[in-house]
């Protein structure tokens, strides 16, 4: 089952013609014949406060199965660890995510926020989204994420950021240098993460 995670501010579903693009992506990859025109499940009235930020869960497979709306507060992220993800197999947003929970679990403790897999010595993704890194005022991203990203994409495309390998070495000269580190997802946009920490 796959999963697309929606923002819904002010009652509005934000960048769809993104979330649009993965689930057509996911579909043809997987040589399922159908198509899922995500307009025709959300134009209808979910009766939402607009006052909240929502994340809305989209569930599908062959069909939209299922539309989940969650509030969303957005978390605080300073210290990361950096794991070793040379198993991980999530090319798409499966809605299973226990992959990458069980690997989550043999580290995580309260000083840790967040976990940044790499594969075969190279960055590739946070657990929760992708990673952007300011290098020589360029904005750079791994070539090789494990999930292709909304929001990566969108900043692709907007010519505002370019792909390239990341040495986990480079990545951790970069931190200790202060260059700054930002987080992309379909919730928090392209997201600065200021003092962000590697806890060894």
């Amino acid at each position: 089952m796959f999963l697309e995670t929606i923002k819904v501010a002010n009652g509005e579903f934000l960048n769809l013609d993104f979330h649009q693009w993965r689930i057509n992506w996911t579909l043809k990859e997987l040589n399922i014949n159908n198509n899922i025109n995500l307009i025709n499940y959300i134009s209808q009235e979910f009766n939402l406060d607009k006052n909240k930020i929502y994340r809305c869960r989209i569930l599908y497979q062959k069909d939209i199965l299922e539309i989940q709306f969650i509030e969303y507060f957005e978390k605080n992220i300073k210290n990361i660890v950096l794991l070793n993800g040379e198993n991980l197999n999530y090319k798409y947003k499966f809605s299973n995510r226990s992959q990458i929970e069980l690997l989550k679990q043999n580290i995580y403790n309260s000083a840790i926020d967040e976990v940044l897999f790499y594969k075969n010595g190279f960055i590739t993704d946070f657990s929760i989204g992708n990673i952007a890194i300011k290098n020589k005022n360029i904005w750079i991203t791994p070539k090789e994420p494990i999930l292709r990203g909304t929001t990566r994409e969108r900043f692709l495309r907007k010519n505002e950021l370019v792909e390239t390998d990341i040495l986990k070495s480079d990545f951790i000269n970069l931190v200790k240098n202060s260059s700054e580190i930002a987080i992309l997802n379909s919730l928090v946009g392209f997201k600065i993460l200021p003092d962000l920490k590697i806890i060894f």
